[in-house]
């Protein structure tokens, strides 16, 4: 057989796992838990809790901690789901993305610039 050939079977068996991970349904109670999101002007942590509460912390870069909580809930759509942050002023939509190597990340807007990730 061909190395080329032999690369090109690799290649597709590895494209064909890296797509059914990203793919997997994703359930409502796999979001419970810790998100963290770091930029340069703050970071961020999120807590989506299973009685559907969830709180965030947003900490300057001076130490400054700002916390709020609220309620959140599970969106599924056809294509990917979403979570719903209630906030005071209105809601939050953040997509729900599972990454090639099966995290989860919450992605504010559709550009996947900003993102909280799962960490527990």
């Amino acid at each position: 057989m061909k190395l080329t050939t032999r690369l090109c079977g690799v290649f597709l068996f590895v494209a064909c796992f890296a797509l059914a991970g990203c793919s997997r349904k994703i359930d409502s109670t796999e979001l419970i838990g810790k998100y963290a999101m770091k930029s340069k002007h703050a970071a961020q942590m999120l807590e989506l809790k299973a009685d559907g509460s969830y709180t965030e912390t947003v900490t300057s870069p001076d130490g400054l901690e700002t916390i709020s909580s609220n309620r959140w809930y599970f969106l599924a759509g056809r294509d990917e789901p979403w979570v719903d942050l209630q906030l005071p002023d209105g809601d939050c939509f953040l997509q729900v993305h599972r990454s090639i190597d099966g995290n989860l990340r919450l992605n504010i807007g559709s550009g996947n610039a900003l993102f909280y990730e799962k960490i527990r």
